[in-house]
């Protein structure tokens, strides 16, 4: 009696993988890379360098799996799969690559309409970009670098403050950020008439300028301008009464805004009044305390300087005394006294004006 007994046959196993190569991205879990076997199935299944950080090789189905953490540039790996009866092999390309991430330091930025702007130059990190976008799309005259982001230009229109997207592109993914950009125009700044010739103590006629841009932040004067006339700070209208005279003075009237300045000159002439003076002493009848040290200050409303003289009549007591230019009273009440009608007299080189105070001082 003969007893046989017929084996399968073990067999070597083949092994193949289709789509190679294969470019993953660090971080971001692959999709399985199945093997094609035939033959037995392997008791191992080696890669030969290692696969990258994170991916793994099954040691029965040779299928690839895994999240890769480390980049690494196209590299030729050999798998080999092996049973009882051999082994086969085959060799597949993998590449791991960084996705993009884009940002800017600045943001939110403010342009001037018609001025160069300073590069503003973007942080990148990852594979070489292969694209950069933009939404919406940047203000007329700005323009972004397809490669590195970076955005330059001279802005020929104005915007309020826009959100811009910014999508940076590479072979492994796609980073975002976001920028916000305000586009604005500087002032300018012009007045007609100039040069202008004003007569002191006599009020102006509201000199108002030709302005456009984005609001005004200052408005201002240099050297200041004639004593009396003030300048509008968000305006430049200029107007008020000079009080006193100046030969012909250049004045640049400079307005600001946060997107520049702009800059104006005028001149200014304030001439003598040619009418008499106009005086006054508001608080007019003044009763004091008998030995107040001083008298309190009593109030003058004055036009016509230069006075030639300001006198009293009758001469007021003997320890008070009258400010010759300015027709300020100043002293001290020594003795009691009933009120007293004194008439000022203030005179200039085009003539005089009389007023009168009363004082009186009671026991």
């Amino acid at each position: 009696i003969i007893n046989i007994t017929v084996s399968a046959a073990t067999v070597a196993p083949t092994i193949s993988y289709v789509g190679s190569p294969f470019s993953f991205t660090q971080n971001s879990a692959i999709t399985t890379i199945s093997a094609s076997l035939t033959g037995n199935t392997p008791t191992s299944c080696t890669s030969s360098p290692a696969l990258p950080s994170g991916l793994s090789l099954n040691n029965t189905t040779c299928a690839i799996s895994g999240t890769p953490t480390a980049t690494q540039v196209a590299t030729s790996h050999t798998i080999t799969a092996t049973n009882g009866a051999g082994s086969g092999n085959t060799s597949i390309n993998i590449t791991v690559g960084s996705a993009p991430t884009v940002s800017y330091s600045g943001s939110p930025f403010t342009f001037t309409l018609n001025s160069a702007i300073t590069t503003i130059t973007a942080s990148l990190t990852g594979n070489s970009l292969s694209s950069c976008t933009i939404s919406p799309a940047l203000p007329t005259g700005l323009s972004i670098n397809n490669t590195s982001c970076d955005i330059s230009g001279t802005p020929s229109s104005t915007q309020a403050g826009i959100n811009h997207t910014i999508t940076a592109t590479n072979a492994f993914g796609t980073g975002t950020t976001s920028i916000n950009m305000t586009v604005g125009t500087a002032p300018s700044l012009s007045y007609t008439g100039s040069p202008f010739t004003y007569t002191q103590n006599t009020s102006i006629s509201t000199l108002s300028p030709s302005l456009s841009g984005n609001a005004l932040s200052s408005c201002t004067a240099s050297p200041s301008l004639p004593t009396g006339l003030n300048i509008n700070n968000s305006s430049c209208v200029i107007s008020g009464t000079p009080t006193v005279t100046q030969t012909a003075t250049n004045h640049t009237i400079t307005a600001t805004n946060q997107y520049g300045n702009a800059t104006a000159i005028l001149n200014i002439t304030v001439v003598a009044s040619n009418a008499p003076p106009t005086l006054s002493y508001p608080d007019s009848p003044f009763t004091l305390s008998v030995g107040a040290n001083p008298i309190p200050a009593w109030s003058v409303n004055l036009t016509g300087t230069p006075l030639t003289s300001c006198t009293s009549s009758p001469s007021l007591p003997a320890s008070f005394s009258i400010n010759n230019s300015t027709c300020q009273i100043t002293g001290t009440a020594n003795t009691s006294f009933t009120a007293t009608n004194f008439t000022i007299t203030a005179v200039n080189a085009n003539g005089s004006v009389n007023t009168i105070i009363s004082i009186t001082a009671p026991p």
